[in-house]
């Protein structure tokens, strides 16, 4: 009669097997709650800049005169402020009357907001489904009136890569 012996594996063999499942396990369920957590992320800052520009729009409820930044400007007065601007930074804002800088500020902060959100998309915090929308908003605001000065006297304040952005938004 044939002896049949069974080899058991050594108990630290099991246990070490058993390690590097229970490793692999808590990596995936890791990385996991990680990407789980970056999405949560992603959408809280969105909806925080979301939040900032509706209050933008709303000021404008607030203060109806903050709509004409969407009115054309007459010839003769655009042709006044160039000249303005021509003469030295800040030029325009000099021959701006007082509601006129209230618009110029409007426009600014709108700005603002757009090279946080601009930023926040290059740090990948901004999914590029969302981006969009935000692309949009700044095609549609490169259109106010005091645009051009706005962008001009700030343009110091702003960075390169933003203001890149901008220039290439038509």
């Amino acid at each position: 009669m044939e002896t049949i012996s069974i080899v058991l594996p050594r108990p630290h063999a099991v246990f070490d097997i058993a390690q590097s499942v229970a490793i692999f396990v808590t990596l995936v369920a890791l990385v996991i709650q990680i990407r789980k957590n970056t999405s949560a992320l992603q959408f809280d800052i969105h909806e925080r800049l979301n939040d900032q520009y509706t209050e933008i729009l709303w000021r404008a409820v607030q203060d109806p005169t903050l709509n004409e930044v969407w009115i054309a400007l007459p010839e003769d007065h655009k042709r006044n402020l160039d000249s303005a601007q021509n003469a030295g930074r800040w030029g325009a804002w000099f021959a701006l009357k007082d509601d006129e800088k209230k618009m110029y500020r409007y426009i600014r902060v709108a700005f603002e907001l757009f090279e946080q959100a601009y930023v926040a998309r290059q740090d990948k915090w901004i999914p590029k489904n969302l981006w969009g929308k935000w692309h949009d908003a700044m095609r549609i605001w490169k259109k106010t009136r005091f645009f051009d000065y706005v962008i001009a006297d700030t343009r110091p304040r702003f960075t390169k890569k933003f203001l890149d952005y901008i220039d290439g938004i038509d």
